[in-house]
C-alpha cells in the first residue's frame, strides 16, 4: 500500500464510497418488518435465511469500512477528518434502520435466545471472516506464485 498509484487508491477508495451508498438505498427499502413473520420468535433456520441479506449487506459494510481504513491511512490527516465522518455515516444509518425494524424479534436456538439485530451482526461478522479467508489465501497462493515458492515437482 505504501507504493500505491494515487489515482489506484482514489478510485479504489471511490469505488468502496459507492458500494456503501448502493447499501444505503438498499437498506432504507428493505421489506423486513415484523409483521412479516408469523410469530415474534423464529428459530434458527428460519432466522438465517430471512436475516441472511442483512447479514451479507453487514460484512460488506464491515470489508468497505476495513478496506476504507487501509486506504486512508497515508492520506494527510486534514483529509481523513473530512472524509472519515461521510464513510461512517452509511453503516450508522443503516444499522439504525435495522433496530428499528427487527426490534420486538428473536431468534430462539436450542441453548439460547437472540435479539434478530444480534443474531445478523453475528452472522455478518462471521461471513465477513469467512470470505476474508479465503481471499487471504487467494492472495497468498497467488503471492507464492508469483515469486516461485510454491509446490516443486522434482524431475527424474
Amino acid at each position: 500500500m505504501k507504493g500505491m498509484d494515487p489515482k489506484l487508491r482514489g478510485t479504489l477508495l471511490f469505488g468502496a464510497v459507492v458500494i456503501q451508498v448502493l447499501l444505503l438505498g438498499h437498506g432504507a427499502t428493505l421489506d423486513f418488518q415484523a409483521g412479516n413473520f408469523s410469530d415474534t420468535d423464529q428459530n434458527f433456520g428460519e432466522a438465517f435465511f430471512t436475516l441472511l441479506p442483512e447479514m451479507v449487506d453487514i460484512a460488506t459494510f464491515i470489508g468497505c469500512i476495513f478496506l476504507e481504513v487501509i486506504l486512508l491511512w497515508r492520506v494527510h490527516p486534514g483529509a481523513q477528518c473530512v472524509l472519515m465522518p461521510f464513510m461512517m455515516y452509511a453503516p450508522l444509518y443503516y444499522f439504525a434502520d435495522l433496530a428499528r425494524k427487527a426490534s420486538g424479534i428473536g431468534v430462539n436456538c436450542k441453548t439460547f435466545k437472540m435479539p434478530a439485530i444480534w443474531f445478523a451482526a453475528v452472522g455478518g461478522v462471521g461471513i465477513f471472516l469467512v470470505a476474508g479467508l479465503m481471499i487471504l489465501g487467494v492472495v497468498y497462493d497467488a503471492w507464492l506464485y508469483n515469486n516461485k515458492r510454491g509446490l516443486r515437482v522434482r524431475e527424474e
